[in-house]
């Protein structure tokens, strides 16, 4: 567990359902409340095709500390982008999770998050005739990733 300041800045990459793949940075106060803006994308195949913008906030669960595993709950919610061949969706997404970290050092964990996504779809358009299709509202979310305090 890092001890030093109150408030601290982290960044993180991870790998997940819901964003793909995803950058994001963050605040934590009293190493317990983190605040965080996270981008998600494919970011290497067609990213104009989907993107999400979230804000996130974690709560840390420090008596549920064992070792080097802290434990969290949180929620995210924000507007993605989502285009298949046949449909351009505009959404609004949230989700809460549960999730683990492990230290790696006093900088460094890895992390997974698991939970389900709520999506309310507030746009769509047909791009293309010859499917008729729909946006799931509920689906599983898992993320995994590295978070790095800076």
């Amino acid at each position: 567990m890092l001890v030093g300041a109150q408030t601290s800045f982290k960044i993180q990459a991870g790998v997940g359902y819901l964003e793909h793949t995803s950058l994001g940075a963050g605040i934590v106060f009293n190493h317990k409340h983190e605040v965080s803006f996270l981008y998600g994308s494919n970011l290497l195949v067609r990213p104009g095709d989907f993107s999400l913008y979230l804000l996130q906030y974690q709560r840390m669960l420090p008596k549920l500390s064992v070792s080097r595993f802290a434990f969290h709950v949180g929620v995210k919610s924000g507007y993605g982008l989502y285009s298949d061949r046949y449909y351009r969706w505009k959404l609004l997404c949230g989700t809460a999770y549960l999730g683990s970290a492990y230290a790696l050092g006093s900088r460094t964990a890895l992390f997974a998050d698991g939970g389900v996504i709520y999506s309310r779809v507030l746009e769509v358009a047909r791009k293309e005739q010859g499917a008729i299709g729909w946006y799931r509202e509920w689906l599983p979310e898992f993320k995994i990733g590295i978070a790095f305090t800076i």
